[in-house]
């Protein structure tokens, strides 16, 4: 995987919606992530990044709760990531807060393995892109890495982010 500070640089072809996803965080200088780490999110944290750092919360509405202060601390986007839907259900009291903070931030929730979900696995979300509604701009699910950066950089919401003004939104990696 090839690394780049330049916001603007080409994103090379992911082959993981991991590698999309911190190739895009970093364009956008979105390296810190708050979370409550579980089974769904292990590929995500397997071999992390030296260049980016997370901050363990107990849990997800902690860690939400965190994103949200110091992204109005800061100023700047913040990054959430929460486990499944159960994860997401847990920290919509603190999207919601985030919400009507105008604070820029950006939640990612896991999902159980796209194989796993005919089978309605414990903690699978079948609709994922609902369940943070009506609290975020903008919510989608990312199905294959070919879609990651199409749908991590684009959006409205992105744009709103990188321009530090209120955004709340949330993906949801399959």
């Amino acid at each position: 995987m090839r690394h780049t500070d330049q916001r603007n640089a080409e994103v090379p072809k992911p082959t993981t919606v991991r590698e999309a996803f911190f190739e895009v965080a970093r364009r956008l200088n979105l390296t810190t992530i708050f979370g409550n780490p579980s089974t769904t999110e292990e590929t995500l944290l397997k071999d992390f990044p030296d260049d980016f750092r997370y901050v363990l919360a107990l849990q997800e509405a902690s860690a939400v709760g965190m994103a949200d202060g110091y992204a109005q601390a800061t100023g700047k986007a913040m990054l959430a990531s929460v486990h499944t839907a159960a994860g997401l259900g847990n920290a919509m009291g603190k999207t919601e807060r985030a919400w009507y903070n105008h604070a820029p931030l950006i939640i990612v929730a896991g999902n159980q393995t796209r194989e796993m979900l005919l089978l309605e696995p414990f903690l699978a979300n079948a609709e994922p892109t609902m369940v943070p509604r009506p609290y975020v701009k903008w919510s989608y699910e990312i199905a294959r890495a070919e879609d990651a950066p199409a749908a991590l950089l684009p959006v409205p919401a992105i744009r709103t982010v990188t321009t530090r003004l209120a955004a709340t939104f949330s993906f949801t990696f399959g």
